[in-house]
């Protein structure tokens, strides 16, 4: 209070009175107050009860009004406790504004206070709508949660509005519930469903709920690869709606996060090879940056040469941008030929012995068959290989009637730390391919009847 106005206006003319007056609420910011014993003896006025509501009490009560009336006073309940920090409660976390209860707590606060989310109307003060505000969601088979958690040790994107897992995270799902049985935690596991499209409450409250019922059914029963699952007493789902919490973009906001403490997190494990996917028809992968590619495939897929094709796509999990990839290969191979005799004339194979490689010679002169770029598909990353071994018309002598190519092949991914040391990823691709090639009236063809490639190895290189 400003001395210089109490004198103006008589407060410090009065002598002590007993009287009511309104406590002002100063909070505990509040000087304590204190009882000085006096040094000597003083003289005291004789106390008088003033009469009810006197002007001593009627500028006093304005007075209280007025400061209580000013911005930047709290009108809570003084507290004894000393002045504490104030964090944001757990459900208001995501960044959209205050929960029900908070917003409750905020109404006394002054309509121009920073980071208000409160809007005076008139003398009405009206809470905004959060779209993960739990009081806007609406009946659905998930709870929403009491409390949050951030050490996810695994997260399964989904794209918009869309709560379908793809083959490839129903297999992370699976491998991720074989862990857990092989843990010797085997921990609660938690699912956070989450959502972010321009739906409101009524769309993405029951579309995070969804992403984590089909994540924790994926956990529980596993559909791909015949593992065992987790069972259901030991894995919680919950909705959280509509998040920013992991990005200022919608796409990681759209997700399934798992939550198992003790068990570690994907990014703790170097990169490995999570599965080997073939294509033997049609054409290479449109997300293949191989440098020759797109090329066909199958059997005789690239003429005048006589060649057949095959593609791999080689999923990568826990995918590290320090890290890079080589796809490498070795083979063993055969090729015989016939001679070209009278009609009617056979005669036996010859084994062109100038052609042939010992089982595990190497076979990767290039790379522009391949591409090393690791490509993101929902929950792991692909590399991918493709080859078409064969023959070419020169290479083929007229000599001959007919010549036949047996090749089994070996493939690996062999993976580059950042620091230039590298291992061979153990899980390989073996696969083969067989090609007959004939001569008709001069004119040589491939027998495709005759002829295949595909996974697998050949029990004999022989004819």
């Amino acid at each position: 209070m400003n001395l210089s106005l109490s004198r103006r206006r008589g407060l410090g003319k009065a002598a002590p009175r007993l009287r009511h007056r309104k406590v002002l609420p100063f909070g505990p910011c509040a000087a304590p107050s204190l009882t000085v014993a006096p040094l000597h003896p003083v003289l005291q006025a004789k106390l008088k009860i003033g009469e009810p509501n006197d002007p001593y009490e009627q500028e006093a009560d304005r007075l209280a009004d007025m400061v209580m009336r000013s911005e930047g006073v709290s009108r809570r309940a003084p507290s004894a406790a000393p002045a504490a920090l104030q964090r944001t409660c757990a459900a208001c976390t995501s960044g959209r504004g205050l929960c029900a209860n908070c917003a409750e707590e905020e109404i006394l606060r002054p309509a121009g206070a920073n980071n208000n989310p409160l809007k005076q109307v008139g003398k009405m003060v009206q809470r905004a709508v959060l779209e993960n505000d739990p009081s806007t969601a609406p009946p659905m088979s998930c709870t929403v949660p009491l409390n949050t958690v951030t050490d996810y040790v695994l997260m399964i994107p989904f794209t918009e509005s869309n709560a379908t897992l793809s083959a490839v995270d129903k297999m992370i799902l699976a491998d991720f519930a074989t862990e857990w049985n092989l843990s010797p935690v085997q921990p609660m596991v938690r699912v956070d469903g989450f959502a972010s499209i321009d739906g409101g409450p009524a769309t993405n409250w029951p579309l995070s709920c969804d992403r984590a019922v089909a994540v924790a059914n994926e956990l529980k029963t596993p559909s791909a690869g015949g593992k065992p699952g987790i069972p259901a007493s030991s894995v919680e789902f919950f909705a959280n709606g509509e998040t920013d919490r992991f990005s200022t973009n919608f796409e990681p906001n759209r997700t399934a996060a798992i939550h198992a403490p003790g068990m570690a997190p994907p990014t703790s494990r170097e990169p490995s090879v999570f599965r080997w996917l073939s294509n033997n028809s049609g054409s290479t992968d449109p997300t293949n940056c191989c440098a020759i590619c797109p090329v066909n495939l199958g059997v005789d897929c690239d003429p005048p040469n006589f060649r057949n094709g095959i593609e791999f796509a080689i999923s990568i999990r826990d995918h590290d941008p320090s890290y890079s990839y080589d796809i490498k290969r070795t083979l063993e191979a055969k090729y015989h030929r016939t001679r070209d005799l009278p009609l009617g004339t056979s005669g036996p194979w010859e084994t062109v012995s100038s052609w042939n490689k010992p089982a595990g010679t190497p076979d990767d002169g290039h790379d522009s068959d391949e591409c090393l770029i690791p490509q993101a598909s929902g929950s792991v990353h692909k590399v991918f290989s493709e080859d078409r071994p064969g023959f070419q018309p020169a290479s083929l002598r007229n000599t001959y009637n007919s010549y036949i190519s047996m090749v089994n092949f070996v493939e690996f991914v062999r993976i580059q730390r950042f620091d230039g040391s590298t291992y061979d990823d153990s899980l390989q691709q073996n696969w083969h391919t067989k090609l007959l090639v004939e001569k008709s009236g001069g004119t040589w063809s491939v027998n495709t009847s005759e002829s295949e490639i595909g996974t697998g190895h050949l029990s004999s290189l022989d004819p």
